[in-house]
């Protein structure tokens, strides 16, 4: 990488927690471990953002799949139901059935 001369001189406030993550960041000083985690963002940033896009384009999937499933099974519980309806009512055919023989 190209040695930039640093021509630029700005002061910048920020809080305990943005100070605290950048100290640990690498580097020899302040300004260097600023400027090192500046650099390897704007180096990472589209690698990142295209595994973001991967990972919601697995969710959608995986969404979509499961979406599916539950379908599925309120199907099956549906067709339970209607058979448990269906015993009912000739249970409660075969016991009035019952009361009318002697």
């Amino acid at each position: 990488m190209v040695k930039e001369k640093k021509t630029i001189s700005r002061s910048i406030r920020m809080t305990q927690t943005v100070y605290d993550i950048v100290n640990k960041y690498e580097g020899n000083g302040f300004n260097e471990k600023f400027e090192n985690m500046v650099l390897y963002c704007f180096r990472e940033e589209n690698r990142i953002k295209a595994a973001i896009k991967e990972q919601q384009e697995i969710y959608k999937l995986r969404q979509a799949q499961c979406d599916r499933e539950i379908t599925n099974i309120n199907k099956r519980i549906d067709d339970k139901r209607r058979v448990l309806h269906r015993v009912s009512e000739l249970a409660d055919g075969i016991e009035n059935l019952l009361k009318t023989i002697p």
